[in-house]
Order: structure tokens, then sequence, then C-alpha cells
């Protein structure tokens, strides 16, 4: 069963942009050095979308409780400042991260994740 869901959330394409291929993943790359293991087992997503997960799934009821307003932008946008530098800065090889770092930055990305999802709710429904 494992295996069928890791192959799901792994699944891509390739395009090719100049002269160089490139992956784009569906949902997750999970590559092996950046994701967690349980006694031995990798788990099917990385540690940056494993904290992205768990931050939304675990944030998603206490962001219904909050009254929006377009206040949350800003907030929304600082909640995703974290990953977005610790990918960058990663990408362009300035430093290296890890995978507590990346976890850490996806549970602040998720909570950026609910809260924006409540926004878009208040937009379109009012509520």
């Amino acid at each position: 069963m494992l295996k069928c869901i890791s192959k799901l959330l792994r699944s891509h394409f390739s395009i090719t942009i100049g002269n160089k291929r490139v992956k784009v993943y569906f949902i997750c790359h999970a590559l092996p050095e950046r994701s967690f293991s349980i006694r031995g087992k990798q788990l099917p997503l990385c540690s940056r979308c494993l904290g992205i997960l768990m931050g939304g799934t675990f944030t998603f009821p206490l962001a219904l409780q909050i009254t929006p307003s377009f206040i949350l932008l800003p907030v929304i946008f600082a909640l995703i400042l974290p990953v977005a530098l610790d990918g960058v800065t990663q990408l362009y090889g300035l430093r290296n991260s890890n995978n507590y770092l990346r976890f850490l930055s996806g549970i602040l990305a998720g909570l950026a994740v609910s809260l924006g999802a409540r926004l878009v709710r208040w937009i379109l429904l009012g509520t």
C-alpha cells in the first residue's frame, strides 16, 4: 500500500528548457536525502511537503475560528517567506539546508495555506 502511495506522490513528467531536461513533480520529489525515515522506512513525502501537510491539517480548524480580513495577506506572505528563502537560497547554492529546517518552514507554509483558504472562503462566501 505504501509503495502505491509513494508512486502516486512522486509521479512526474519531464520538459526541456533550453538544452536542459527538467523533471516536474505533481506533488513531491521525495528525495531520500530530503525525507525523514522511521525505522529505516522512508516517508513518501519530503520533509518540506510533510511540514506543509501537517501545518495545514492541524491549523485549519484554528484558521476557521479567525475573523478574516485583508489584513491576513501580509501575515500569509510572512509565513511563506521562510520556505521561499530556504528553497531559493538552497537552489542557488548559497547555503545548505537540512530536513528539520525544511520541516519547520513547511509547517509555517502550511499555516499560511490554512489562513489563505480561510481568506478565500470569506471572499467567495462572505462567511
